[in-house]
């Protein structure tokens, strides 16, 4: 669920440029969050330099200028050149060690020549921090050749993977025999086992056949998202594929996802015209620019962008299967980004359009456990501050609200906490509990409401929700005045005691959970629609 409160939108001078594209973050050991992008232009979205940002709240952003600036060289064919640099990425190592890399490129082509006949002038630059992002080393040259999109990624046992559209043999070699051909590639892999101090180019490892020019096969599957599954350690990624041959009037972009096998932690290295991995789903859905991310409790996201809106579906714990799409943001996008920041919070950033870097919070809202300790009922909420489990609302308006659980041998606790800087008489948050597996809200369900002031409502559905002393206790908490149109409030929150003979039937020490915001302003905001328990999250552990 898109937490609306976090949204963010950069635009004009703070950024270097007007054409912020392909954000890329990361959070560093000390806590801050860093931001790279190229800057592009009004002709093309390609870019030759990149930059950074910083903060330490997602909130406030400090600009560090220039990271990656154009240079003066001379190019393969002996004319004044610039090197440019376009499409960051930037990695977090479990060292605290911050690695980024990002492709090189003659930005002209002299002489005659195109930029991609410079083989020699392009490559992949990878720097270092050893200081959670403050100074950077001058980097190290990885790979040498016509390049674009690298990615990042520590597998399992430490080494570092750096996955990169490699276009250089299909266009620099020979591209005199068929100049019309401008976008061959596939995915290749270059490998570090030492922390990423040295490297060592493994070859293609994703790519498949989008046509032919002559006798020459013509691959795709490039700006590769790759990710180490945190059961198997098996690789996962998300490629752009595109399907039309060159010759077509337009082109049709997919993603598509690879793996490397359930018993494999790297890719095969594919030789000659060599298509792989077998282990894959080409075409996945209709889009381009994915990427993808997987949670510590192994739910993982991927985005793309399908006519320059950016769309995220959450998938299962093997990357082969996710639900209907979502569109967080609020403006259009053509390259996004995600991090995932601790158990539930994902970051989602996009730019390309509108001249506007984007950036949002998002809550995943699965099955939570409780935490097994007594609750002292004082409307406090210090003593919860280990309870890490909870649903978040908060996609509406600013008002939102967190729910957590904790139990002791008689009675389930819950803690509602709401942010709202705006608090009404009328609001009130409602938890509702149902047996698992229920197709429906059934008899024996059990409904409770709260509100600044307490205890709202306790209910028992019978055919309909009737009114019942159940012995539910409730003790409120606010920052603010109900009620009071003239000032800015914090919150309020209500700590919760359900005596465990009033719950419904259970199974397998699970309840069904549904939860929900009532704001008199925003209106009703719910982690999962009322009247299908078959789609809740579970409650477990008590």
């Amino acid at each position: 669920m898109r937490d609306l409160r976090s949204y963010t939108a950069f635009e004009g001078v703070p950024l270097g440029g007007d054409y912020p594209i392909y954000p890329r973050i990361t959070r560093a050991k000390n806590g801050k969050y860093i931001l790279v992008y190229h800057q592009g232009n009004s002709s093309t979205w390609a870019g030759d330099q990149t930059y950074m940002l910083s903060s330490d709240d997602l909130a406030t952003w400090r600009s560090h200028g220039m990271f990656n600036g154009k240079v003066a060289i001379t190019d393969d064919f002996g004319y004044s050149n610039s090197r440019g640099y376009a499409g960051p990425n930037i990695l977090t190592l479990s060292n605290g060690d911050i690695l980024s890399s990002v492709s090189y490129r003659a930005i002209s082509g002299k002489g005659g020549h195109s930029f991609r006949e410079n083989h020699n002038s392009a490559g992949i630059l990878i720097r270092r921090s050893k200081d959670n992002g403050v100074t950077w080393d001058d980097g190290i040259s990885i790979f040498k050749g016509i390049n674009w999109e690298t990615h990042l990624v520590e597998t399992k046992n430490g080494d570092i993977h750096c996955y990169f559209t490699n276009s250089d043999p299909y266009l620099a070699g020979v591209v005199s025999e068929w100049p019309d051909v401008t976008n061959n590639s596939g995915t290749a892999m270059v490998k570090s086992t030492d922390g990423g101090y040295s490297w060592q180019y493994q070859g293609y490892v994703v790519r498949q056949s989008r046509g032919a020019s002559g006798d020459i096969v013509l691959f795709t599957d490039q700006m590769p998202v790759v990710i180490s599954l945190n059961e198997t350690g098996e690789m996962a990624g998300a490629f752009e594929s595109q399907m039309k041959p060159p010759t077509g009037t337009q082109s049709n972009y997919w993603v598509s996802l690879a793996y490397s096998g359930r018993n494999n932690t790297e890719y095969p290295i594919l030789t000659g015209n060599q298509l792989g991995p077998s282990d894959r789903q080409s075409s996945y859905v209709k889009g381009a620019s994915p990427f993808l991310v997987q949670f510590p409790s192994g739910e993982t996201a991927l985005s793309y962008n399908d006519n320059n809106i950016i769309y995220l579906r959450i998938g299962d714990e093997t990357a082969r299967t996710f639900a209907e799409a979502l569109t967080p943001l609020q403006k259009k996008g053509f390259w996004s980004g995600m991090y995932v920041d601790g158990g539930h919070r994902l970051l989602l950033s996009s730019g390309g359009t509108n001249k506007t870097l984007q950036l949002v919070c998002l809550y995943l809202n699965h099955d939570i456990s409780v935490t097994n300790r007594s609750v002292v009922m004082d409307g406090v909420n210090s003593e919860w501050q280990n309870t890490d489990d909870a649903l978040f609302v908060g996609s509406k308006s600013q008002a939102q609200a967190t729910l957590r659980c904790s139990a002791d041998k008689d009675n389930l606790y819950f803690l509602v906490e709401v942010l709202d800087n705006n608090i009404s008489v009328s609001d009130y948050a409602t938890i509702t509990l149902a047996t698992p597996g229920s197709s429906s809200v059934g008899n024996g369900s059990v409904r409770i409401q709260v509100s600044p002031a307490g205890l709202k409502s306790q209910a028992v559905y019978k055919s309909s929700w009737f009114q019942e002393k159940l012995g539910i206790e409730a003790v409120p908490g606010i920052e603010g005045s109900a009620g009071n149109a003239q000032d800015t409030d914090k919150g309020w929150l209500c700590e919760i005691k359900v005596p465990k003979s009033s719950l419904p039937e259970q199974t397998d020490a699970a309840i069904s959970l549904d939860f929900s915001l009532f704001d008199m302003l925003g209106g009703e905001d719910i982690v999962a629609p009322v009247a299908k328990p078959s789609q809740w999250p579970h409650l477990k552990g008590f």
